[in-house]
């Protein structure tokens, strides 16, 4: 099973060399490595073709600065690779993350997306484990629960990955200057609008810089930008219905289908369910016999 893994730069010359050998040091070795370098000044494309501009298993793909997304979108012209992985300049993985992550695909022939627990580590020396459960789980589908509840099932972008056919299905996706950061979100809801049976890896094996030039964590957003934010989410979400050909309205009749495939059942996800049905057009006599389903198989 060959794996592609998409290293997305922007003037991260402090960090990219880093991110690279911490790929070149996998366990696994079926491996092609595509750097997409996204117009940097910083001197740091010099450096990548210096020191891996040999390498046989490594493309550098130079562009006009454009964004995270514009980055992704220039990277599925080149991947070759069954797997898809995803790694930002300023991360890092530890050694045996693509060997769990292939471990998983293979055993779970349904799983076409896994995202992964993750290993904040500070200038100061500090360690943040970050999970979502304490255990390796298959989460299901999540069509529905997207479409009407936008619901979020992933990781930052280091840490998820896909099979190349799904990530064919959502990219290319437009308005790249929307989403100059912040588009994994792209992939996490294209993903799974377009049908991807999700799986979560706890392992922590993915390590996420925390560094003064971070795009996003830390930061505290205007209501205007907020706002555009809503306006962008919103056509994205326009674009991927339009995409997947699928009737929204008629979703509502596979609501109990698709929960039980939901791997992680609890409390919070039926409610979640449940708040869907009831504000769905159905009539009320279908409600109740859908939403007692859902906490039947809540239950049992």
């Amino acid at each position: 099973m060959n794996v592609t893994v998409v290293i997305t730069n922007y003037n991260y010359i402090d960090f990219v060399t880093d991110c690279v050998n911490s790929v070149l040091s996998q366990t696994y070795k079926e491996i092609e490595i595509i750097v997409i370098d996204d117009g940097s000044t910083d001197g740091s494309l010099d450096l990548l073709r210096e020191k891996y501009g040999f390498l046989s298993n490594l493309k550098i793909i130079s562009k006009e600065n454009g964004g995270q997304l514009s980055a992704f979108n220039e990277a599925v012209k080149y991947i070759s690779g069954e797997i898809v992985c995803f790694l930002d300049a300023d991360d890092l993985y530890k050694q045996n993350y693509i060997e769990e992550i292939v471990k998983i695909y293979k055993q779970n022939e349904e799983v076409n997306f896994i995202f992964s627990a993750i290993e904040k580590f500070y200038p100061n020396g500090k360690i943040e484990i970050i999970q979502k459960y304490p255990e390796d789980r298959p989460i299901g589908f999540s069509v529905i629960s997207t479409l009407f509840a936008k619901e979020w099932i992933g990781s930052p972008t280091s840490a998820i990955s896909m099979k190349t056919s799904l990530l064919k299905k959502v990219l290319p996706i437009p308005f790249e200057n929307e989403w100059i950061t912040r588009a994994d979100d792209c992939l996490i809801w294209g993903s799974s609008i377009l049908g991807a049976y999700k799986y979560y890896l706890s392992k922590p094996l993915v390590r996420y810089r925390i560094h003064y030039t971070n795009n996003y964590y830390g930061k505290i957003f205007s209501d205007e930008y907020l706002y555009q934010r809503e306006i962008s989410i919103n056509r994205l979400f326009t674009h991927l219905i339009n995409k997947s050909g699928i009737s929204s309205q008629n979703l509502i009749d596979l609501i109990n289908f698709e929960y039980r495939t939901r791997g992680d059942k609890s409390l919070n996800l039926l409610k979640l369910y449940l708040k869907i049905l009831i504000k769905s057009n159905i009539s009320f006599p279908l409600k109740f016999k859908k939403g007692l389903r859902l906490i039947l198989d809540t239950i049992k």
